[in-house]
């Protein structure tokens, strides 16, 4: 049985959760199955299967994941940690490893989406700030949202980068 679902137009908010033994038996998302927006943040998936696809998580919607982990989730085609349909994904200070498919992306495979892995926080912030910004994971995925909304694809970056030059001003 899938641990969770989320339909479209569903917003979920997980905070050191552990995703074990999950199995779509016929589907994708072992784990979790997104097709609204999620924000997943010091959670651990292990163990979980997606007969199709995305083992850990499938993603059709938009997905952050922050500071979390991925380990022994397999799929039989692809993406035995992530599978990234036509959604938007960040990948932020995370660990994908032992996860297995019998085709193609192991860790994570994108299929027609976008993928952000680390984030704008390892190239933008040390040229713009100084210090340390510490911002609150539902903040940061808000951000992301909201530079998605009003700059397309590229909001993946801005958002982000315009609330660490507000907080940090």
């Amino acid at each position: 049985v899938r641990v969770f679902t989320v339909n479209a137009g569903v917003i979920l908010s997980l905070n050191k959760v552990n995703i074990v033994h999950g199995y779509a038996a016929s589907g994708s998302g072992g784990g979790i199955a997104n097709n609204g927006s999620i924000i997943v943040t010091n959670s651990t998936f292990s163990d979980n299967y997606g007969y199709a696809d995305g083992g850990g998580l499938y993603n059709g919607g938009t997905a952050a994941v922050i500071e979390s982990i991925f380990n022994r989730n397999g799929a039989h085609y692809a993406g035995g940690a992530i599978y990234n349909g036509a959604g938007a994904l960040t990948v932020t200070n995370s660990t994908l490893a032992g996860n297995g498919v019998a085709y193609g992306g192991g860790g994570i495979y994108n299929h027609d989406g976008t993928v952000i892995v680390s984030g704008s926080d390892n190239v933008v912030k040390p040229l713009l700030l100084r210090g340390t910004a510490r911002i609150h994971p539902l903040l940061g995925f808000l951000s992301i949202l909201g530079g998605v909304l009003a700059f397309g694809v590229f909001g993946f970056l801005i958002g982000p980068v315009v609330l660490s030059l507000v907080l940090s001003a």
